[in-house]
C-alpha cells in the first residue's frame, strides 16, 4: 500500500532554525495567511487530518488541499534558501537556472561569464550532472555568440571535456552498481548468510584486482575503497576493513582543498573508522579520531551544513559514550551525558534519530551506574515515548530490561512483577528468543517474594547463570554485554 505523504512530516523534520527562517520570511507577506496558520497547526500536531484542521481553524474559508499544496511549496522554497549557502549542489543548480534565464534574453556573454566562473567548482567537486549541463550551455552560448575562438578550435576542447565527464560518470556508475550488489546480500536479514558467502567473496575479489591509480576521479576511488571496506566489515575482518577505511581518509587528507566538496563522505568515513577502532578495542585511536572529527565540526572554512553539524555532534557524543561504557568508566560517561544534554533533549522529537536511541540508552546506563536510577528512568521514557524501536530493536529491547534494573535499585519490588509481564509480551510478539533474557526475567519476577537479605544470594546466582551461557553464541553474548547486567550485579 502506498504511504500517504503529509506536509506535517516536512515540518516535523525541520530544526528550530529552519522554522524560524520560514516564519521570518512570512513576515513580509499579508498577515493571517491561511497557510501560515496551517504551518502553526502542523508544528503542534504533525499528523492533523482535514477533519481536525476544520475544527482547529474554523475561519479557514479556502480549499484545505490547496492550502496544503501552497504551504508545501513555501516550505520547500524556504528550505532551499536556508541551505543554499552550505550546498555546492544547490549553488550550481541555481547558476544553471540563471544561465537559462539569461540565454532566453539572448545575453550570451553573461551566460558564458557564469559558466566560466562556476565550471571549476563542478570540475573540482565532481558534480557530474551540473558539469555536463554547464558544458552543454557553453557549446550553445559560444555558437550563438559567434565566438571566433570557439569555431577556430576551442570547440574540440569543450567536446573532449564532455567525453571525459561521461567516462567518469560511467566508471562511477559501474562501481556504485558493484557496491549496491554487495549490499544486496545483506537485505532483508541485515547480515551475510552462509549460502551467500561464496558469491560475496567472488565479488569482493573481483574488485580487489582494480587499481586506484587507474580511476578517473576522486569519487570513484572513494566509492571503490568504501566497497572493499564494507566487504571485509561484513565478514568481520575488522583489521582489513580499517585498512581500506584509512586509505579513504588518506586520499581526502592528501589534498585538503577537495574535502569541502566531499565533506559528507569525509565525515562518514571518519565515523566508520572510529566505529571500527572501537570494535577492535583500539580506544586510544578512536578518541584521537573523535577529537579530529570535532575539529572538522568547528572548521569555519569547511562550512559544515546544519544537518551535518547535528549528525556530527550526535556521532562524536555517542562514540565517546560507547567507549566509556566499554571501559566501565561510568563517571566519565555521565560527564559526557551532562555536557551534551542541551543538544539532545531539544531534538528528541526530531525526525533525524540515527544515533538518538544510543544516546538515551547510554545516558540511562551511566545514570544507573552512578546511583541515579530515577534519572535513568527519565531517559528510558524518552526511548519509549519518542523513538521508534525499529531504529535499533537491540537497544530498545535492552532498555526494557534496564528499566527493571532501575526499578530494582529504587526498591520498587512490587512493581517488578507487572513490568516483567510487559517485557515477556514484548519478547513474544517480536519472536525474540534469548535464554539470558528468560533467566533475568525469572530473577526479577521472584524479587518481591524474597526477604531483603536473600537479594544478594539471588543476584549472585543470576550472575553465575549468565557466566555459564555459551559465550560463542554471538546473539546471547551481545545482549548480555550491551545490557551490562553482570557489571550491575557486581556493583555495591
Amino acid at each position: 500500500m502506498k504511504k500517504e505523504l503529509s506536509v506535517g512530516s516536512i515540518i516535523e523534520s525541520m530544526t528550530q532554525s529552519e522554522k524560524r527562517y520560514f516564519k521570518l520570511n512570512q513576515q513580509f507577506s499579508k498577515k493571517d495567511k491561511n497557510y501560515v496558520k496551517l504551518f502553526d497547526l502542523f508544528d503542534k500536531i504533525p499528523n492533523a487530518d482535514n477533519t481536525l484542521i476544520k475544527q482547529k481553524l474554523k475561519n479557514i474559508s479556502s480549499n484545505i488541499s490547496q492550502e496544503k499544496v501552497y504551504l508545501q511549496w513555501q516550505l520547500l522554497h524556504s528550505l532551499h534558501g536556508f541551505h543554499e549557502q552550505h550546498s555546492y549542489n544547490i549553488k550550481l543548480n541555481n547558476v544553471l537556472c540563471e544561465i537559462e534565464v539569461l540565454y532566453n534574453k539572448r545575453l550570451f556573454d553573461w551566460c558564458l561569464k557564469l559558466i566560466y566562473q562556476n565550471k571549476s567548482i563542478a570540475r573540482e567537486g565532481e558534480y557530474m550532472s551540473q558539469w555536463l549541463q554547464l558544458l552543454e550551455w557553453e557549446q550553445r552560448c559560444s555558437a550563438f555568440s559567434a565566438d571566433v575562438n570557439y569555431f577556430n578550435g576551442n570547440y574540440n576542447k569543450v567536446y573532449e571535456e564532455e567525453q571525459h565527464v561521461l567516462a567518469i560518470a560511467n566508471e562511477l556508475m559501474q562501481i556504485k552498481k558493484e557496491k549496491t550488489y554487495i549490499l544486496s546480500f545483506l537485505f532483508p536479514s541485515g547480515y551475510l548468510k552462509d549460502g551467500d558467502l561464496g558469491e560475496f567473496i567472488k565479488v569482493l575479489n573481483r574488485n580487489l584486482k582494480k587499481k586506484h591509480d587507474k580511476f578517473l576521479s576522486i569519487k570513484a576511488i572513494l566509492q571503490h575503497l568504501e566497497l572493499l571496506c564494507l566487504g571485509y566489515q561484513y565478514q568481520f575482518e575488522i583489521e582489513k576493513a580499517m585498512f581500506y577505511c584509512k586509505k579513504s581518509l588518506d586520499v581526502l587528507e592528501s589534498n585538503k582543498d577537495i574535502i569541502i566538496y566531499h565533506l559528507s563522505a569525509y565525515c562518514a568515513t571518519m565515523g566508520n573508522y572510529i566505529s571500527l577502532s572501537i570494535q577492535r578495542k583500539n580506544f586510544d585511536t578512536a578518541l584521537v579520531y573523535i577529537n579530529k572529527y570535532q575539529e572538522t565540526l568547528f572548521n569555519q572554512r569547511l562550512r559544515v551544513p546544519p544537518h551535518l553539524f547535528i549528525e556530527m555532534q550526535i556521532t562524536t557524543s555517542v562514540y565517546k559514550m560507547i567507549i566509556y561504557a566499554d571501559l566501565c568508566d561510568f563517571a566519565k560517561g555521565l560527564e559526557i551525558v551532562q555536557s551534551v544534554n542541551s543538544i539532545f533533549l531539544p531534538l528528541k522529537k526530531h525526525k533525524r534519530k540515527d544515533g538518538f536511541i544510543l544516546f538515551f540508552y547510554y545516558a540511562a546506563v551511566f545514570n544507573l551506574f552512578n546511583n541515579k536510577p530515577s534519572d535513568s528512568l527519565d531517559y528510558l521514557d524518552v526511548i519509549y515515548n519518542e523513538l521508534d524501536e525499529m531504529n535499533r530493536t537491540d537497544y530498545y529491547t535492552c532498555s526494557m530490561f534496564l528499566q527493571l534494573m532501575a526499578h530494582y535499585d529504587l526498591g520498587n519490588y512490587r512493581l517488578l512483577s507487572s513490568k516483567v509481564k510487559s517485557v515477556k509480551r514484548f519478547l513474544q510478539t517480536r519472536n525474540i528468543k534469548l535464554h539470558a533474557a528468560n533467566i533475568i526475567l525469572k530473577f526479577f519476577d521472584k524479587v518481591e517474594k524474597l526477604i531483603p537479605k536473600n537479594h544478594k544470594i539471588a543476584s549472585n546466582g543470576l550472575r553465575k547463570e549468565l557466566e555459564n551461557i555459551d559465550v560463542e553464541n554471538i546473539e546471547e553474548s551481545y545482549f548480555i554485554q550491551t545490557l551490562m547486567i553482570k557489571n550491575w550485579l557486581s556493583k555495591d
